[in-house]
């Protein structure tokens, strides 16, 4: 397949000059001074648009960038009170609600397990770091020992190895028709700003082995590279079987 870019503008030449680029089989195959066309080929006028090869997102988490896309955003939240109005209209629901992007920087109170009232479900909302969150009671009642493991507090948000357990949890409880949208979504919104391969950073805590597989197989249908990492000690047969880069590093070489 081939096809001409039109009128483009290029990396490292002048942004006042216009060249035609050819595309042949997915590589670029020939550019031309703005004038030459090859009428044999599909002909896309680009009208001054830069064009460069696609990028590399070298840190993704792709279903939690889906959640953030089209899931329960509370990026808009200004206050304790306006994130506890946003809980109270959420459904009832088997599965664990996921959501993210609070931040109480600002606000006068603190974020704590109070926003929610005894009807919550289980729910998830991560804060707008990413590295803690606020878990409804039902949610940590569902999780066996949460409250011993670090970073557990009976109303503050949820930090450290607990934050794991929880985010994994969590996940582990979309059903398959959510996480599929997720993924889809993500890796769509990845293509359409130009990012043509990403490197999923994936692991225990942070997704599942069976997330990890999904977004491999969702990226071959629809044509992104994906290089997958997964984080945990000893795992790199979990790695190789996921199909992805491994780098082993010795103790030794690592401590220098």
């Amino acid at each position: 397949m081939a096809f001409q870019l039109v009128n483009a503008r290029l990396f490292g030449k002048p942004k006042e000059e216009l060249f035609n680029v050819t595309i042949s089989d997915g590589l670029v195959s020939a550019i031309y001074p703005v004038g030459f066309v090859d009428s044999a080929i599909e002909i896309i006028d680009v009208d001054g648009a830069w064009v460069a090869p696609s990028f590399t997102d070298a840190h993704v988490h792709t279903t939690n960038s889906g959640v953030r896309l089209i899931g329960l955003d509370l990026s808009g939240c200004d206050s304790y009170e306006s994130l506890s109005f946003e809980i109270s209209k959420l459904p009832q629901s088997e599965s664990v609600l996921i959501g993210h992007g609070w931040d109480d920087s600002h606000w006068s109170k603190p974020a704590d397990i109070n926003v929610f009232d005894k009807s919550s479900p289980a729910i998830y909302l991560s804060r707008i770091d990413a590295h803690s969150a606020l878990a409804s009671p039902r949610l940590i009642q569902a999780i066996p020992d949460l409250a011993e493991i670090d970073g557990f507090h009976p109303t503050n948000p949820i930090t450290r190895d607990a934050h794991g357990v929880t985010r994994e949890y969590a996940y582990s409880k979309l059903s398959k028709a959510d996480r599929t949208r997720y993924i889809e979504v993500a890796i769509e919104e990845f293509l359409a700003n130009g990012i043509g391969e990403i490197h999923e950073m994936a692991g225990p805590r942070i997704s599942s082995r069976l997330d990890a597989a999904e977004v491999m197989s969702a990226s071959r249908e629809l044509g992104i590279n994906v290089e997958l990492w997964w984080g945990e000690l000893d795992g790199h047969e979990t790695a190789a079987e996921l199909n992805s880069k491994v780098m082993r590093f010795s103790n030794e070489s690592y401590l220098k």
